[in-house]
């Protein structure tokens, strides 16, 4: 029976569905990509400011515009090592959705009758997507049950909770994160933040493939019931322009504190 990934577009996605079509010799039948909806500037702007509609979030919206050094701390979070030099496409077959969760992504999951989903990047799952395959994984950058939700390890930084910062790779259910745990991959806080999450997400994405081609392969693997009550789901409009800056400075601290303890050349 085939694989099904639930993905949105990227490259880093693009290149795990591929390894993992390689690994599967072939199995992927199908990639559901979410797409963005299209922003015209008129749009964004008046998104903007119904979502910041106070001056003390105008005001970190502003300082965090004019200090790019500052905004490109904040992607850390999502760095990884690329493994091609140049764009790449998909392998398998490809199907682009308004929403993962439609009428037309449930009936061709239906069709397909998957073994596996694989999911990574896309929305939250209803049940009857769900029920369409005997499993449903989904790599998660936070560490469940701690730090559940779009911005995990940002709030872990956030509330200086460094040991709590990682990747759960756990099984879906119908609330965000909440699943049995099957790994959780834990970064080296000895590191500089930059590499520390690089390394961490690149050895996160192997293990993903991994895991997704032992269960493909019918492996029994361990499976860790979380207990809710640990942590909190956070939602991405509670990333607001103000815990954006916050966090960015944290990263700033935590780097110069990182050079001071490196032994000198």
């Amino acid at each position: 029976m085939p694989i099904v990934v639930i993905t949105i577009e990227g490259e880093s996605k693009t290149e795990f569905v591929n390894s993992l079509h390689a690994k599967t010799l072939g199995a992927v039948a199908l990639v559901i990509v979410q797409e963005k909806t299209p922003v015209t500037p008129h749009e964004r702007v008046r998104v903007f400011f119904k979502k910041n509609n106070t001056i003390r979030a105008i005001y970190f919206a502003v300082l965090l515009y004019l200090n790019r050094s500052l905004r490109q701390k904040l992607d850390y979070f999502r760095l990884r090592d690329r493994k091609t030099p140049e764009t790449i496409s998909w392998v398998p077959p490809i199907m682009h959705v308004a929403s993962v969760n439609s009428a037309a992504a449930y009936k061709k999951l239906s069709e397909i009758s998957p073994s596996l989903i694989v999911v990574w990047g896309a929305g939250i799952l209803k049940k009857h997507i769900i029920q369409t395959a005997k499993q449903t994984i989904n790599l998660h950058l936070g560490l469940a049950p701690y730090y559940r939700g779009a911005v995990g390890n940002q709030f872990a930084v956030f509330h200086d909770d460094i040991n709590r910062i990682g990747v759960t790779i756990h099984h879906v259910n119908h609330e965000a994160d909440t699943g049995d745990i099957i790994e959780t991959i834990l970064p080296d806080t000895r590191k500089p933040p930059r590499e520390m999450f690089s390394a961490m997400n690149n050895k996160a994405e192997e293990r993903f493939c991994d895991i997704a081609v032992k269960l493909y392969n019918g492996e029994n693997l361990p499976r860790i019931q979380q207990d809710r009550s640990l942590g909190k789901t956070f939602l991405l409009k509670q990333w607001t322009p103000e815990i954006r800056y916050k966090v960015g400075k944290k990263i700033s601290q935590w780097e110069k504190d990182i050079c001071r303890k490196l032994p000198e050349r």
